[in-house]
């Protein structure tokens, strides 16, 4: 999912020469999953696992969390939430809540392929 591939991919940047990530479901993702449903001939895309991500305030000061935000930010596939959230939960907190156009899953995507040793 989302975290092992963040810390892969830190350990690799670190110099780490090989790193073996596994994950339980059949696809890439884990709880980032996203799935393309099709009604009244339209295919529509839909996030079954996570919906949104949230930058809680005070992560701001994280330095590595602020670079990967920025960094998911600037390929596209991180924008600000529009709509609302009726609900609630404890942990969910202020902050700003994004979506991934190309569903939250594409971001475990870019970031294994971004992780990924150049040939």
């Amino acid at each position: 999912g989302l975290t092992g591939t963040i810390v892969a991919r830190r350990l690799l940047r670190s110099g780490v020469s090989h790193v073996e990530l596994w994950d339980s479901a059949g696809v890439v993702g884990g709880r980032m999953r996203s799935e393309v449903w099709t009604a009244s001939g339209a295919d529509l895309l839909t996030d079954t696992g996570a919906q949104y991500i949230t930058m809680a305030e005070g992560v701001q000061a994280i330095p590595a969390h602020a670079e990967l935000f920025s960094e998911l930010r600037d390929a596209g596939l991180l924008v600000p939430m529009t709509g609302r959230i009726d609900g609630g939960r404890a942990a969910d907190g202020g902050g700003t809540n994004y979506v991934s156009p190309d569903g939250l899953a594409a971001l475990v995507q870019w970031l294994l392929q971004e992780s990924a040793p150049s040939r």
